[in-house]
């Protein structure tokens, strides 16, 4: 990853990765932090996470995911290492799904999305649940909402990266026939 994001096609889609994710940290701390429906809030970086894991591969998905949980896990208060965790493990379980098994639809990629945020959903209630077994089922709906609330906004994550993605083979398609042409 490291040589790829040395050239320069590679460290141009890394800025505007970079670029979705400062987009999608502002709307979830400036707009979606006061916009709350029954009290639940979307979570937009790891959905861009898994989209990222998805066209890019693994490696990129878990660097990207690291990304996205530091920033996430340092503008929370409620989680200290919770999202650094799981967006870098989301992303990779992302590219791998797809370098296996998966294809790169967008329907795919929704079911994908929304099994993700069960999980993320399940971990953040966890704890709670351990401090206090009886409330399992407003904490279970309060992950549902969570869930419901997010998926709205895969679009939003699976498109623009799907663009990124699609361009970058585009350059290097033309360079391969470039290069023949000349050899």
């Amino acid at each position: 990853m490291l040589q790829e994001l040395l050239m320069r096609r590679g460290f141009r889609r890394a800025l505007w990765y970079a670029l979705f994710l400062l987009i999608f940290e502002l709307l979830q701390e400036l707009v979606f932090s006061r916009i709350s429906i029954l009290g639940v809030r979307p979570l937009l970086p790891p959905l861009l996470a898994a989209a990222v894991g998805l066209f890019e591969g693994g490696v990129w998905g878990g660097v990207f995911g690291l990304c996205a949980g530091l920033w996430m896990d340092g503008v929370s208060s409620d989680s200290v290492v919770l999202f650094t965790v799981l967006c870098p493990l989301l992303g990779f379980l992302a590219g791998f799904m797809t370098y296996f098994f998966m294809n790169r639809r967008f329907f795919s990629f929704f079911l994908l999305s929304a099994a993700f945020l069960c999980l993320i959903a399940f971990c953040q209630a966890m704890p709670h649940m351990v401090r206090n077994p009886s409330a399992w089922a407003s904490l279970f709906l309060t992950g549902m909402l969570q869930t419901l609330w997010s998926l709205p906004f895969v679009p939003l994550s699976y498109f623009p990266v799907r663009r990124i993605a699609a361009a970058d083979l585009l350059a290097v398609e033309r360079e391969i026939k470039l290069r023949r042409q000349v050899g």
